[in-house]
């Protein structure tokens, strides 16, 4: 393994870092003052109402083509790939188009610092959120096959070369290391303090340095991980050997592990007590997150597209056709369901995992192109004239509105 660093530029740039859901901390090295900190946030978001069901629709919008890869999101937009070589960016809000550009894509766009992201073969380019215009490119060798930004840094895969760590604000190359294997497409880089931890296809969890990609430790699995979660002194590993793994962060000690029916579905999920994972054995579950004890077990009645998401106590599982139910986070029990439908009633088939906004939306992209953005019902409005004392029945019935 070999690993390139330009050093002139890394003496000023550890900055921040994002953790849960996108928000933001102060990059530190590990510690227990770091790890209190964030169980008390955590702690404080999981008390937080969040999306609670039932759910209703509150807006659709449908995309000039079918979405190519997975979308980008940051606060105010997404950012879809067409199969057109155009990309398109909607408001969250309301699913109102912004801006739509020609811009041929080999990998999933990423979004952050106020640009957007999109990989070719050969190219890297970021393009301002406003208007899409660009702002720079970066000649590389080889076909880009995965992007991820975190604050301050754009990781880059190639089809052939060595993951590639730029500068996100202009695309400056600061590191780059021959790993040895690709990363898989479905699998993100997980950066975390002064950290970063990798994926490999040939099932390795990497740890490494992230000022300058020097190796920190190794972790050998039988098979590749689907999901990584770092949290302060532990990595949460879901991995295709059917297996949740929760290893020391300092060098990858094993704490506990877990086995399940089937290989695991993306990024597990936690709060200050437990960790909540999905597996193909059509199961959602919630362990201790330092024992790895588990808690409950719920049965999914469909299978599952992708890992859980946590939102205030909700837990929510989406499946492939368009299906989310939501689950208690204390015990597991069901708390609602949706099936979103489109014209005369056909199924709606997910092109990537939901995102959760922090409107407390979730954004729904099908493959045929639909926009969905999904959030709380609000309560039933309280009969005034039930409760009025004396009030008169109503003397014609009114009819139920038509969706």
């Amino acid at each position: 393994m070999t690993v390139k660093v330009n050093e002139v530029l890394i003496s000023h740039w550890i900055g921040k870092t994002s953790y849960y859901n996108g928000v933001q901390f102060p990059r530190t090295p590990i510690s227990c003052v770091g790890v209190a900190f964030f169980i008390a946030f955590l702690t404080a978001r999981a008390l937080a109402a969040g999306v609670t069901f039932p759910l209703e629709i509150k807006w659709s919008a449908t995309l000039p083509s079918p979405p190519s890869f997975a979308p980008a999101f940051d606060s105010e937009h997404a950012y879809v790939s067409l199969g057109t070589n155009q990309l398109v960016a909607l408001l969250v809000k309301d699913g109102t188009t912004v801006w739509s550009v020609e811009c041929p894509m080999s990998a999933a766009p990423a979004a952050g610092d106020g640009l957007v992201f999109a990989g070719s073969d050969g190219l890297i380019e970021a393009r301002a959120t406003a208007d899409g215009r660009a702002q720079w490119r970066r000649p590389i060798k080889g076909k880009i096959t995965s992007l991820y930004w975190d604050t301050g840094w754009l990781l880059a895969s190639t089809d052939t070369g060595p993951l590639l760590a730029l500068r996100a604000t202009d695309g400056e190359i600061i590191w780059q290391r021959d790993l040895g294997s690709p990363l898989p497409v479905k699998a993100a880089p997980a950066p975390a303090g002064d950290r970063l931890y990798l994926p490999l296809n040939d099932g390795r969890v990497v740890a490494l340095a992230l000022a300058t990609g020097e190796e920190i430790w190794t972790y050998q699995l039988t098979e590749p991980a689907v999901g990584i979660l770092a949290v302060g002194d532990r990595v949460f590993v879901a991995a295709r050997d059917n297996r949740l793994h929760s290893l020391d962060a300092e060098d990858a000690g094993t704490n506990w592990k877990w086995l399940t029916g089937a290989d695991l579905l993306g990024v597990p999920v936690l709060d200050e007590k437990r960790v909540y994972f999905v597996a193909l054995d059509n199961v959602l579950r919630g362990h201790g997150r330092n024992n790895g004890t588990m808690q409950w077990k719920a049965l999914l009645p469909m299978r599952p597209f992708t890992g859980p998401l946590l939102s205030g106590q909700t837990l929510i599982v989406a499946g492939v056709a368009s299906e989310l139910r939501g689950y208690s986070s204390i015990d597991g029990k069901q708390v609602g369901e949706i099936i979103v439908k489109g014209a005369e009633s056909e199924e709606m088939l997910l092109a990537a995992p939901p995102h959760l906004t922090p409107q407390d939306l979730l954004i729904l992209i099908t493959k045929g192109g639909q926009v969905r953005a999904l959030g709380s019902a609000p309560p039933p409005a309280a009969d005034a004239s039930a409760s009025a004392p004396g009030a008169a029945p109503a003397d014609t019935p009114v009819a139920p509105s038509v969706p």
